[in-house]
């Protein structure tokens, strides 16, 4: 009985001795560097009402969930955010953060402090379940680098430079009272097609449309469509001529709400990247709004005319 209690008595001490050489704290640090533009970083990373860098989901502006697991945030500001979770017993500190590197380029930095139990033997066990700790706040941090090195999960649109291929186009506008309906743009849409077989011409690509506000209560509508070769103008339908030049394209999905937050998105990237442009955006009219009238299933191309 003496030595049995001899030896759990060694085992205990040789526990507290190995506990006493393992550090009560546990730092690691690692850099990205990502692809984006600094105001674009920081447009984002900074509207911490809506994270949608974070992999997780978020219960409100202190409480981040990944995986189940609880972030409470300490700090958020424009660059970086500081938050406290706890991992299988281990009380970790995760900090993310934002610096300039290049015109068009970021240092993302991750700081990750694990802080263990003064109990030696909770200590003993947390310092093994170490590595799995550290590979779930790498994974979190992977989430953030990919996340920000993609332009399409920064602005929501896939966003590509092209160049212009329709130059000769006919076109209408009209002065509404009200915002343009789709029983009005496809009135317009409808009245171009006509002339066109009039005139023995033929269509290229999709109806192209631009609204636009001219007063207090009062929106301009212009619909044109690219023709296979110029055609003669009238009073009624004008002659537009594109430049076969650059120009930023996207496709949103959905309605006039989905249109309007992408345009929104394209000026930002036409900002953050410093881009000018000679004429104005213009959508494309790839569903027909006419036949399908479930929103959430229109395309509609998102064309925005830029210099290089």
């Amino acid at each position: 009985m003496k030595k049995i209690i001899l030896f759990l008595v060694s085992i205990v001490a040789i526990i507290v001795l190995v506990s006493f050489f393992i550090p009560a704290a546990y730092q690691t640090s690692t850099t990205n560097s990502v692809n984006i533009a600094p105001d674009a970083a920081f447009r984002t990373f900074g509207n911490y009402k809506n994270p949608k860098w974070w992999p997780g989901t978020v219960t409100n502006d202190t409480i981040f969930v990944y995986k189940e697991n609880i972030f409470k945030v300490k700090s958020y500001q424009l660059n970086n955010a500081h938050f406290s979770t706890v991992y299988k017993g281990i009380t970790i500190l995760y900090t993310v953060s934002f610096v300039q590197q290049g015109s068009n380029q970021m240092q993302l930095l991750k700081v990750i402090e694990f802080e263990l139990s003064t109990n030696p033997f909770k200590k003993l066990i947390q310092r093994i379940q170490l590595p799995t700790a550290e590979k779930y706040m790498n994974e979190l941090f992977q989430h953030t680098a990919t996340f920000f090195s993609d332009a399409k999960y920064v602005y929501g649109l896939q966003i590509t430079k092209q160049k212009v291929k329709d130059s000769a186009l006919i076109s209408v506008k009209d002065i509404f009272d009200h915002y343009p309906t789709t029983t009005d743009i496809y009135k317009q849409v409808a009245e171009i097609k006509k002339y066109i077989q009039t005139q023995q011409g033929k269509e290229v690509n999709y109806p192209f449309l631009n609204i636009r506000k001219t007063d207090s209560i009062h929106f301009e509508s212009m619909v044109a469509i690219a023709t296979e070769k110029e055609l003669p103008g009238t009073n009624r339908f004008n002659v537009k001529k594109m430049v076969l030049g650059n120009i930023l394209f996207a496709v949103a999905t959905g309605g006039l709400s989905a249109i309007k937050e992408g345009e929104k998105q394209m000026e930002y990237y036409v900002f953050d990247y410093r881009k000018s442009s000679p004429a104005i955006p213009f959508q494309s009219l790839i569903t027909d709004r006419s036949a399908e009238p479930d929103t959430t299933k229109w395309q509609t191309g998102l064309h925005y005319p830029i210099f290089r």
